[in-house]
């Protein structure tokens, strides 16, 4: 399953994680493009005035909306082409096996399902109560819940509603991910956790600094699922949380 890979971050000025990626991808004859139009300490006025105080009453961070405004820059970009599908990390993941067996296992799932969005991270740390963590076959849960926005794979179908709403939704007050959250609980949107995750976040485990300092602000609250199981056997994954060397 081929699919253009997009990795936010900024590729000059993060040396360690852009190494580490491409030596990962390049093993592997990966392409990769990284896409970072907005940077923090460069947000014109525009931008800002995307921004209000937040629901809860309190302010964005400059990190939290420039990594707002890269996503929807990149959401535009993606819906202006004829992929069907795409794959964006944010620069600070982690792999914990081969990508492209990972995606080779998920293919019958895309195919019969459909999904607009799959989380294929283990973002924030969240694990379902319901995943056996000792069973290395696909796990596939239908959530109402987003954990953390490093590691996604996006139908167009599913990029073009994302944009739809974003549009019509008027000053943004949420960070990213608890946006992303809000619409798929008021939406016709299908978003989808697997377990085995094929990433964590290296800023969540001590690998990277995070540019979000008090990130606990923003994490998700746990929502209502639905499991699926697929049957397909895996075999992509190491053991999780073991960061490659």
């Amino acid at each position: 399953m081929k699919i253009p890979i997009y990795v936010i971050g900024n590729k000059y000025n993060e040396p360690e994680r852009v190494s580490y990626l491409n030596k990962y991808f390049g093993d592997r004859g990966l392409e990769v493009t990284y896409f970072q139009p907005s940077y923090v300490n460069n947000l014109i006025k525009e931008e800002l005035d995307q921004f209000t105080e937040m629901t809860h009453g309190r302010l964005f961070k400059p990190a939290e909306k420039s990594i707002f405004l890269n996503f929807f820059y990149l959401f535009k970009v993606i819906a202006s082409r004829i992929d069907t599908h795409v794959i964006i990390f944010e620069s600070d993941v982690i792999f914990e096996g081969d990508l492209k067996k990972y995606l080779e296992g998920l293919e019958v799932f895309i195919n019969k399902i459909k999904p607009d969005a799959v989380s294929i991270g283990s973002g924030c740390d969240l694990i379902d109560d319901a995943v056996n963590t000792d069973d290395n076959n696909f796990q596939i849960y239908e959530k109402k819940v987003v954990r953390c926005m490093d590691s996604y794979l996006f139908s167009k179908n599913g990029i073009n509603k994302i944009l739809d709403y974003m549009k019509s939704y008027g000053k943004f007050d949420e960070p990213i991910d608890n946006f992303l959250e809000k619409f798929i609980k008021e939406g016709e949107f299908s978003h989808y956790w697997v377990w085995p995750s094929i990433t964590l976040q290296g800023s969540q485990h001590g690998y990277y600094d995070s540019s979000i300092q008090n990130s606990s602000d923003s994490l998700p609250p746990q929502g209502s699922e639905k499991l699926l199981t697929n049957s397909l056997q895996m075999g992509a994954c190491e053991s999780q949380h073991k960061c490659p060397v």
